[in-house]
């Protein structure tokens, strides 16, 4: 898979702006707004037909390109999670996230590789995902669910793990399933 570089989006994003802020104004004068912080930045640019906002410096060096409230990430992502709250991976990139405690509920749609670290066990992973899937549950109890394009693997699981395949790709458990 083809790695889509910072400076290349950026280009790109750029590149959008500036046919949008050519467009001739129908309603509503066009207007470019940038703000800038120590952590990063953005750009706005607003036209007749609607707005695109270009931001950089987010969680991971992420790019976001917002156009008229779609939004798509593009960059390498991480974190941790906490059970009880969503945790996603999104962007069209490669993600990371951990599980800090048991019983994490992890959710994979975007675009790139998606690493998911379970180490308390109990947690669950569901992917339509465009890359290859990996959820390692140390702890056990653990159920993967694919239907994207890539491959899944439940690793490193204990006992109790559970793997269910409906995508392109194909599923693996090693072990504990």
């Amino acid at each position: 898979m083809k790695t889509i570089t910072r400076e290349a989006a950026l280009a790109l994003s750029v590149l959008a702006l500036a046919l949008l802020a050519c467009k001739k104004d129908k309603s509503s004068s066009p207007g470019v707004e940038a703000t800038g912080t120590p952590k990063g930045g953005s750009v706005t640019v607003t036209g007749d037909q609607g707005s695109i906002k270009l931001q950089g410096g987010a969680e991971g060096g992420t790019v976001s390109v917002e156009i008229d409230g779609g939004k798509v990430e593009l960059g390498n992502t991480g974190g941790d999670c906490k059970p009880g709250q969503p945790c996603v991976c999104s962007a069209m990139g490669n993600c990371s996230k951990s599980c800090a405690g048991p019983g994490c509920e992890f959710s994979a749609s975007g675009m790139g590789n998606t690493t998911f670290k379970c180490p308390d066990g109990k947690c669950s992973a569901k992917s339509t995902a465009i890359g290859n899937v990996t959820l390692e549950c140390k702890g056990g109890g653990c159920t993967l669910e694919c239907s994207g394009t890539g491959n899944c693997t439940l690793s490193a699981c204990s006992s109790g793990c559970k793997v269910k395949c409906k995508g392109v790709g194909t599923c693996n458990c090693p072990s504990g399933c």
